[in-house]
């Protein structure tokens, strides 16, 4: 137990995977497991969710291993850790900050989406608004809902407005 620690605090990783096989303790597949994760050792923490036999996170870790970007890479193990807000700042000084996006859309954080579509794809706004509306107009929140649409045809007529060229009212 001892050794698995010190393994662990010095980062002799695969010392201490041959010290969980013999221990062969869920608790400590997990602090290897998380230790993996946070040094970014995506293949180690592979084998050690194969080894806890939970095929949801060996699949999610799948889609990781060929990740280059760090930040990147950073924002999606946040998610795994529970860390949102971290992982959001990880996305957005990352190669692609539309993940961040894309985070707070597959969470139904509305308000914070909107505002990331604003800054970073503002075509989006109008998909974004539209999402939240449906959302809303299930919960039979309608005023907001409404809000919502109008919002997203407010947004779509005024990129019409931007698109169409200053000479065809001239004509």
């Amino acid at each position: 137990v001892l050794k698995f620690g010190s393994c662990l605090s010095t980062l002799q990783l695969e010392q201490a995977w041959s010290t969980a096989l013999r221990l062969n303790e869920e608790k400590y597949w997990f602090a290897l497991g998380n230790k993996a994760l946070e040094v970014m050792n995506i293949g180690l923490a592979i084998r050690v969710y194969r080894e806890l036999g939970d095929p949801g996170m060996v699949l999610s870790l799948s889609f990781l291993e060929h990740v280059e970007n760090k930040q990147l890479l950073s924002g999606h193990i946040q998610i795994l850790f529970g860390n949102i807000d971290k992982a959001q700042e990880y996305f957005l000084a990352s190669s692609d900050p539309s993940e961040a996006l894309n985070l707070r859309r597959d969470l139904m954080d509305w308000d914070q989406a909107i505002r990331l579509a604003s800054s970073l794809d503002p075509s989006s706004v109008p998909s974004v608004s539209i999402q939240y509306a449906h959302q809303l107009e299930s919960k039979a929140d309608y005023p907001n809902a409404l809000r919502n649409y109008e919002n997203a045809l407010n947004v779509l007529s005024e990129s019409k407005r931007e698109e169409t060229p200053k000479d065809a009212f001239l004509e």
